[in-house]
This record gives C-alpha cells, sequence and structure tokens, in this order.
C-alpha cells in the first residue's frame, strides 16, 4: 500500500485556474467559465483550467479530500473522465469513465446525487477496484456500482500501468478551500463498506418531461445566491413593464418572482 499526503502549497494551477495559500489551506478558483451551457456542448472546456495532483496512481486507489464548496460546482478529472460534485442542474450529475467515457449526459449507472453542503467542510471519498466504484460523502454512500465501463475495458490493465492522472476543476464563480488530500494505492482492493445505495439502470421516459421552472433551476444555488438572481431579474422585469405602452402587463413575466 502506497499512501500519498499530497503538499498542497507544491500544487501548481495550469490554464486560468489559480490558486492561493490561507491557513494552511489553499484557495483554488478558475477565471474561465465552465458553466453547465460550456460543460454540455463543448465537452472539454473544463479540462484546460484545473489543478493536477502530482504524478499518476494506479487501481486499485482511493481519493480523500476534505474542501469546502461556496458554489456550483466541482470537478473531478481522472483518467479520461470524471465525477462531479454540486452541479447545479440534475442532468449534469454525472460520472464519466476514466477509460472509455462516452460523452453522453447520465447514461446508465453514471447518474447521483452530488450534492454537497455550501461553506461548510465536506469529506469527499472516490475509491476505484478493478470490480468495484464508490464514492462516500461526509461518510454516506452517494454511489456504488460494479458496472461502470473501465470494468470491461481488455487493456485496462495495460493502461493501468502507467496509471490515472488526477485533476480538480471548478466554475468560474466558485472557490474550493481544500484542506487535506491523500491518494492512497493499494497492493490488491480498496476497502469497501456497502452502504444504501442502490444501482438502478435509468428507464426510459415515458412522457413528456415537464419543463423547469425558475425555482428548480436555481434550487440547488446558496440562499444568497438564490436571492442575487431573484433582485436582478425582478430589477429586468420592472425595466421591461417599464417599456410596455398603455401599462399593459407583458403576457408572460421573464420569471415568477413567488419561487
Amino acid at each position: 500500500m502506497k499512501k500519498h499526503n499530497v503538499d498542497l502549497a507544491a500544487l501548481k494551477p495550469h490554464g486560468q485556474a489559480k490558486i492561493k495559500s490561507r491557513d494552511e489551506t489553499l484557495d483554488f478558483w478558475t477565471t474561465h467559465s465552465i458553466t453547465s451551457i460550456a460543460f454540455n456542448l463543448y465537452g472539454d472546456s473544463y479540462k484546460k483550467h484545473y489543478v493536477p495532483l502530482p504524478g499518476t496512481y494506479r487501481l486499485p486507489f482511493r481519493v480523500d479530500m476534505i474542501v469546502r464548496l461556496d458554489f456550483p460546482l466541482f470537478i473531478m478529472l481522472i483518467g479520461g473522465g470524471h465525477v462531479t460534485f454540486a452541479s447545479p442542474l440534475q442532468d449534469n450529475r454525472k460520472i464519466e469513465d476514466i477509460v472509455k467515457p462516452s460523452g453522453k449526459p447520465n447514461q446508465d449507472h453514471n447518474s447521483y446525487n452530488n450534492s454537497l453542503p455550501f461553506g461548510e467542510y465536506a469529506d469527499i471519498s472516490v475509491t476505484y477496484n478493478f470490480n468495484e466504484m464508490q464514492i462516500l460523502i461526509n461518510g454516506e454512500e452517494r454511489f456504488y456500482s460494479r458496472k461502470q465501463a473501465y470494468m470491461r475495458v481488455k487493456t485496462l490493465k495495460e493502461q493501468n500501468t502507467e496509471g490515472f492522472s488526477i485533476k480538480l476543476a471548478v466554475s468560474k464563480l466558485a472557490t474550493l478551500n481544500i484542506k487535506t488530500i491523500t491518494v492512497t494505492e493499494f497492493d490488491e482492493k480498496a476497502p469497501v463498506t456497502r452502504g444504501a445505495f442502490e444501482e438502478k439502470r435509468l428507464q426510459p421516459i415515458e412522457q413528456e418531461r415537464p419543463k423547469p421552472t425558475f425555482a428548480s433551476v436555481i434550487s440547488g444555488l446558496p440562499q444568497e445566491s438564490r436571492n442575487d438572481v431573484r433582485e436582478f431579474f425582478h430589477h429586468l422585469n420592472t425595466l421591461i413593464e417599464r417599456r410596455i405602452s398603455g401599462g399593459v402587463p407583458p403576457t408572460e413575466k421573464i420569471l415568477l418572482m413567488k419561487a
């Protein structure tokens, strides 16, 4: 077993990623947008601005970190794939395979509850074995699978000889405060204690998916950010109403402030 306690002071940002040491922790943010639109339409944008961990790591391994996030979202890039945390939209709660990425959102066994408590430290643990994968957040099993694509790739052990890189990325408005990062490589198998997560294959939608509401779109944001969004669109809606002749209100307001 090899345990790598990552030296936060030695980390170097890539692209437009920025870091700053503070009280034995590390603040990490980026000045380049990797919003949900860019994330979906330009799938590699979040791969250009990141903080890499030193070296590469071989399966089986477990990544443990204590971090604090103040705004969505946070992405852990592992090999050719990634794991997202604190996604603002359900469609982005995605696990992309480390060896055989599909490039498609929420396929089969790749969706999970990745919410984080904003403004508080969270303990994140991601385990990759040859035949199982697990994600824990504050000790709660959020994801478990024995059906990830990498497990069936014939060249997995060959690729594993070179190891997998691990990188961190965040959205433009987010700051990730990192307290500790540890990567542990195990000789045979990383220990896994099962929780309550039930692995299910996504079923086809039998009826039209309801349109998202204003409330549902901003529900994943911190309360302070939700208030700012409501205030902005209230101001915008007021300007539009003033431009309407005869005082007739618009047929549909841009957003419902009752949300």
